[in-house]
């Protein structure tokens, strides 16, 4: 089982505070992020994979598909989300 916590770009994009002061802004973007997540899934071969904070499922179910899984998306409740 792998479970990765994607940190929604919304929630990036609302982070004005410098949370993330001294990170590279490479790796705020979304394909950069997206790209080195599916290269990890596909080594480690995982059976399950589940993602919290994500904002993009259905493109990322298409790519998770790609590799064989099949998605389930589960929104999140009591929470303001943008979908």
């Amino acid at each position: 089982v792998c479970s990765y916590n994607i940190l929604a770009n919304y929630q990036l994009e609302k982070e004005e505070n410098g949370l993330y002061i001294g990170c590279d802004s490479e790796v705020f973007d979304l394909t950069f992020r997206l790209q080195t997540l599916y290269a990890e899934i596909k080594e480690l071969d995982c059976d399950i994979v589940a993602f919290q904070e994500l904002d993009r499922f259905f493109e990322v179910d298409q790519a998770m598909k790609e590799m064989g899984y099949v998605g389930i998306f589960k929104k999140r409740t009591k929470e303001e989300t943008l979908d």
